[in-house]
């Protein structure tokens, strides 16, 4: 895996992209529950 010394920039969007899909994930997986039981 990379190791760059310390990128603020992209840290930032991937930080930010991760809590925006875990969030897409959360209310998806709820979808599929309230949809399966």
């Amino acid at each position: 895996s990379h190791q760059d010394p310390n990128p603020p920039i992209s840290f930032n969007i991937k930080m930010k992209l991760v809590e925006e899909l875990s969030e897409l994930l959360h209310k998806m997986g709820k979808r599929v529950k309230v949809m399966y039981f």
